[in-house]
């Protein structure tokens, strides 16, 4: 997909000035900052380099060395009812909730890049800066860390925290809020800046989770990030088309697809056959994709899921299964993850 000039949502320059406020700051020159931004509607995205003069306009007034934690604690609560924590509160688990945060992060800004990596007992959640017009500073990384670690403990009762935090930047002469606030091992002058949680935490179940409201959220979400980064290629068009199809419960003929993309299907079997794959392809690659988050992250019968992505039969969709992955779809799940009907609520 294409990735446009770095940008951010509004949303954040909100939280920005409701802390401004909040703080008795000078809104004046700090809404000059803003400039036209402020006349946006929430869903808009604002160039990086204007956030960033806000943000250090308020940098600068509120003389605050610890500005990025009392940030990050404050707009805790703010962001409780956006699409990223409403996406993770109704995941089943915690690493399902951090591959889904990494995913849709973007809808917030793609300013950084997030990222899972295990080391041996361990995972790694590394936060990456991007290419971009501005340069992060330390407060910045920290609101981020405070944006996963508030939400993980209210998810999971205070039951996930991170054992350790590694900080690119130099130690600062006092710890003691980065103490109270993460209340875990912390290391600065590192290589770079990561949260470090066991790989046993990623199976902690989330008290709230919601399988079927998952789906409406995560639907909602994909429709948000397609807007933000329209495909640009065929086979992305209609990877979405189908997408799309499968969500409303239809057959995903190459027809239909056709004509959602207005073009005949011979047409749009040679643009794909340009760019070297073909529609079976694609559907293939989109039902497996979505067999697996099925069979992974929810507990519906594979008699469900093969109706669910369009096959006759559920011998049809266990065929085609073992095809892509080389074993049967009740083997792959695991033992321990019990199935319902889609009727079974």
């Amino acid at each position: 997909m294409r990735r446009p000039k770095v940008t951010a949502s509004v949303d954040i320059l909100n939280i920005l000035l409701h802390f401004a406020s909040s703080r008795g700051f000078d809104l004046g020159k700090i809404k000059a900052a803003a400039g036209q931004a402020l006349a946006k509607h929430r869903d808009s995205r604002i160039p990086i380099k204007q956030l960033d003069t806000v943000w250090k306009e308020i940098v600068r007034q509120s003389g605050d060395p610890n500005f990025g934690l009392h940030l990050g604690e404050a707009a805790d609560q703010q962001t409780s009812g956006g699409i990223l924590f409403s996406v993770m509160m109704n995941c089943a688990t915690v690493g399902n909730a951090l591959e889904k945060q990494i995913r849709y992060h973007a809808l917030s800004t793609d300013l950084i890049q997030l990222r899972l990596q295990e080391q041996g007992k361990d995972v790694q959640y590394i936060c990456e800066e991007v290419d971009s017009e501005i340069e992060l500073d330390r407060h910045y990384i920290e609101t981020v860390f405070c944006g996963l670690v508030f939400p993980l403990r209210r998810l999971t009762q205070n039951k996930v925290r991170p054992v350790e935090i590694h900080f690119k930047y130099p130690r600062p002469t006092d710890i003691s809020e980065h103490q109270r606030i993460f209340d875990c091992s912390l290391r600065f002058d590192c290589l770079q800046n990561e949260l470090i949680f066991p790989c046993a935490d990623l199976a902690q179940p989330i008290f709230l989770a919601n399988p079927q409201l998952l789906d409406q959220l995560e639907s909602f979400a994909q429709e948000m990030l397609i807007r933000l980064y329209p495909p640009d290629t065929w086979s992305d068009r209609v990877g979405h088309s189908i997408n799309k199809i499968l969500l409303r419960g239809e057959k995903t003929a190459l027809d239909s697809v056709a004509c959602e993309l207005a073009l005949s299907p011979r047409q749009l079997q040679n643009k794909l056959k340009q760019e070297g794959t073909s529609y079976q392809v694609l559907l293939d690659q989109i039902r497996k994709e979505t067999a697996l988050k099925y069979l992974n992250e929810s507990d519906i019968t594979v008699c469900d899921i093969a109706f669910l992505l369009g096959f006759s039969e559920q011998s049809a969709f266990n065929h085609a299964f073992k095809r892509w992955t080389g074993a049967n779809p009740g083997d792959y799940r695991k033992p321990s993850q019990p199935a319902r009907t889609l009727s079974s609520g």
